[in-house]
């Protein structure tokens, strides 16, 4: 957890720093930004499909000592009584997130086969001289690519990745963003 708190703690750290938001998102924010899927029209949608999955959901998550495991255990629970709904991610995964208290969220990924958690990412809003620039993350059952708009760990901005081998790897960064009126 003390891991999770710190990494949390610096991305918001960074991303609140003026400077930062200003050297890194060379374009204004917007208020009439495209939607965050569409910042990236240069990613090929179909290579990132996901197959279809239609197991059975895990009883329990693997790692008994995670440190979210009650939202965890939920988020299995709800897969199972939900089918359609609760595998909501990349095939056979579940993202689920919980708040940081502030505007940021974080968010892990359990395998729903398996149980088994990796390590998502904490995501936060951050101040600039137009407003308020508000956390986004859009995901789907059938793709593998993750979008998300806000300040995380590699800065600011708008940033596509793809979850392959139980990782984040980054595909593609826009300094693009929507501002909160």
């Amino acid at each position: 957890m003390k891991l999770h708190l710190a990494s949390l703690a610096l991305a918001l750290a960074v991303a609140a720093s003026p400077a930062f938001a200003k050297e890194y998102t060379a374009a204004p924010p917007q208020k009439d930004a495209p939607p965050l899927v569409q910042r990236f029209p240069a990613i090929d949608k179909a290579k990132y499909a996901a197959p279809a999955w239609s197991g059975k959901v895990a009883r329990d998550i693997a790692d008994k000592k995670h440190n979210f495991r009650t939202r965890a255990r939920d988020a299995l629970k709800y897969a199972r009584e939900n089918p359609a709904e609760g595998v909501n991610f990349a095939g056979k995964y579940i993202i689920f997130s919980y708040g940081c208290g502030t505007s940021c969220i974080a968010f892990n990924v359990i395998d729903a086969a398996s149980g088994k958690i990796f390590d998502g990412l904490g995501i936060s809003g951050y101040p600039v001289e137009e407003g308020w620039v508000d956390l986004n993350l859009k995901y789907e059952k059938s793709s593998t690519l993750l979008y998300v708009q806000g300040g995380i760990e590699q800065g600011t901005g708008s940033f596509v990745f793809e979850f392959k081998d139980g990782k984040f790897h980054l595909l593609q960064h826009s300094p693009v963003v929507g501002v909160e009126e």
